[in-house]
């Protein structure tokens, strides 16, 4: 997949997209590693390589994140009685972000050092606390298109507070891997998901399923389950696991039974698709 979108891109010498593929060739290079590390019996090999390739991925979220959210709250609320909305990025805000997670991704994977996993982690956590609280507009709370949005991001926001006071409270490192997984990945792209299918199939974005509201707390379910019961009753550590993984085959069933058959179908306004 890599070959072909490097060729592809070089092919029409669109050379500002050599980002996207950095880091397509590190997912690549990540990929190869955990394979590498599977067939020489290497776990820690195996651990470089699946982390290089999570750390890639929320990269790329909070990257992607940062322009589609406040973007979709600024298409999804203006004009409904609250005027024209405009909510805007601070450079300063988008180095510090990059920054603290690039030192934060190099200080978890190769050098675990307590002082300096917290001060990075509590600065991506902090960075992206104020930008999220730029971005807050009530009206967000009245359209579930836009409020999974906002909390998939402060679920990430969350897990990295979590990073940070882990060394010190000492609960298990996986808990916070585990909820920026849930928040990073689930739930921002079932988010995602949920309205590009209805845009991108020439729906009204304004009128989602009503189930929707069903998914997101679903996932909303697993972050709880997974990340925030383990910390205060570990006794009941299992069933904790067992809830959050039902609530997340129930959360992924219920929107395959929801947005399938408008996938599957022509685009009611007849365009190609």
């Amino acid at each position: 997949m890599a070959f072909v979108i490097f060729r592809a891109v070089l092919q029409v010498k669109q050379y500002k997209q050599m980002g996207i593929l950095a880091k397509l060739a590190l997912l690549t290079l990540g990929n190869g590693l955990c394979y590498w590390g599977i067939i020489s019996a290497d776990m820690s090999t195996t651990r470089v390589g699946i982390y290089l390739g999570f750390y890639l991925i929320i990269g790329l979220v909070l990257t992607i994140g940062r322009r589609v959210v406040p973007f979709f709250i600024e298409r999804g609320l203006s004009g409904a009685g609250t005027g024209t909305i405009t909510l805007r990025n601070s450079k300063i805000q988008d180095i510090a972000s990059l920054a603290f997670f690039f030192a934060f991704f190099l200080a978890d994977l190769f050098y675990p050092n307590k002082y300096l996993l917290t001060i990075t982690a509590l600065g991506v956590a902090v960075v992206n606390i104020i930008r999220l609280l730029g971005w807050y507009n009530r009206g967000i709370w009245q359209k579930p298109l836009l409020w999974s949005l906002y909390i998939a991001f402060l679920g990430m926001c969350l897990s990295f507070l979590l990073y940070a006071l882990q060394p010190w409270l000492g609960y298990a490192h996986s808990i916070a891997l585990h909820g920026l997984a849930i928040a990073g990945v689930g739930m921002m792209t079932v988010a995602m998901m949920t309205r590009v299918s209805l845009g991108h199939t020439g729906r009204s974005i304004h009128q989602p399923p009503k189930s929707v509201n069903v998914v997101y707390i679903l996932m909303i379910l697993v972050f709880v389950s997974r990340v925030l019961l383990p910390l205060v009753d570990m006794n009941h550590y299992l069933l904790w696991i067992m809830v959050a993984q039902s609530a997340w085959i129930a959360c992924f069933v219920l929107f395959c039974l929801s947005y399938l058959p408008m996938l599957a179908r022509p685009r009611p306004d007849g365009l190609f698709g």
